[in-house]
């Protein structure tokens, strides 16, 4: 069974021989480690590769500085192993919506069609992930996350933010469809919705105004053929029954925040996780032991007899790194239909 077989195996709840896996290297990690990190990929090879696009907000290789993206948002980097913080929105005034002209989904250099073909021709086996963006992350940067959610209770305020939204959703959209001409065997996407303890906003709130747009975005991507995965951080359990409804094929949340039981009480036998291996305490914090006592309580409680379980966790920099290859080998010990 070759990687593609076994990751669409997986989603779809058909028996694979063995959870898949994808590595996720954060921005530093590769120059924090170096060669032992290509050595432990090189030991435990991905199953799922991703060819997705550069967004101008994560600014040039090893840029400092601010800088500007796609979107018009200011961005102020200081440290070239981080992601920067966005420092101002071209939308922090609403009434300027009028004539904000949003950015081509396929231009800024998003799509080079010789370099995704080139990454998937190299890959002839593996499940091709490709990346369709975010919907409510950017109307934060644009906006200012204060003006965001006031927006969400002024009704005057609402109606624009509406309209803001639609425009954004077409952009995913648009996204989605930029990725039809190439091999691609899976669509993701991202929005972080949760804080530690609660959803940012109220959840009756998230179902009024972000619910369809997401629906959008999902029939999309499966009237392309295609199936659709979301990434949300934080305490997302009173939406994800909503997300499921929806049709999503994969889920990453951050399922130890919420509780690995209860999480699995929503989600088992209905829609594939994507592991995330506790990044906030266990990783960085644990013995390579407990890691791997971690990775098997988490293989235990979503591994479905069927599938339905994507094994993975980020490497980011200032972790020991024989906690990764703790993770790495009880993925392969533990990740086996046998």
């Amino acid at each position: 069974m070759n990687s593609r077989e076994r990751t669409t195996r997986a989603i779809e709840f058909r028996r694979p021989d063995r959870c898949p896996v994808l590595h996720m290297s954060l921005l530093g990690s590769s120059r924090f480690y170096g060669s032992q990190l290509d050595d432990l990929y090189g030991r435990y090879p991905p199953d799922i590769v991703d060819v997705s696009f550069r967004s101008r907000m994560w600014g040039e290789a090893g840029q400092v500085g601010e800088f500007a993206d796609e979107f018009g948002i200011l961005w102020k980097k200081t440290n070239p192993d981080y992601v920067g913080q966005p420092v101002r929105g071209p939308l922090e005034d609403l009434r300027m919506l009028d004539t904000y002209v949003f950015p081509d989904a396929g231009a800024n250099g998003r799509f080079d069609a010789a370099a995704i073909e080139d990454a998937i021709a190299g890959n002839p086996e593996r499940f091709i992930r490709a990346y369709a963006g975010h919907l409510f992350e950017p109307l934060q940067w644009l906006r200012g996350t204060t003006n965001l959610l006031m927006d969400l209770y002024d009704e005057d305020r609402a109606r624009l933010l509406e309209d803001l939204l639609e425009r954004m959703t077409d952009y995913v959209v648009q996204t989605v469809r930029n990725w039809r001409p190439f091999r691609v065997d899976g669509i993701w996407f991202m929005d972080d919705w949760g804080s530690n303890r609660q959803l940012l906003i109220d959840p009756q709130k998230w179902r009024t105004f972000f619910k369809p747009r997401y629906r959008r975005i999902i029939r999309e991507i499966h009237e392309c053929g295609w199936p659709a995965e979301m990434h949300s951080d934080g305490y997302i359990f009173p939406i994800i029954p909503d997300l499921i409804e929806l049709g999503l094929d994969v889920l990453n949340p951050q399922h130890n925040l919420m509780g690995n039981r209860e999480v699995r009480e929503l989600c088992f036998g209905k829609i594939c996780i994507r592991s995330d291996i506790d990044c906030q305490m266990v990783l960085p914090f644990a013995s390579a032991e407990e890691v791997r006592r971690h990775v098997r309580e988490v293989v235990r409680d979503f591994k479905h007899p069927d599938g339905g379980l994507i094994l993975h966790g980020e490497v980011e920099i200032g972790v020991p790194f024989e906690n990764y290859r703790a993770m790495y080998e009880e993925f392969e010990r533990e990740g086996s239909y046998g």
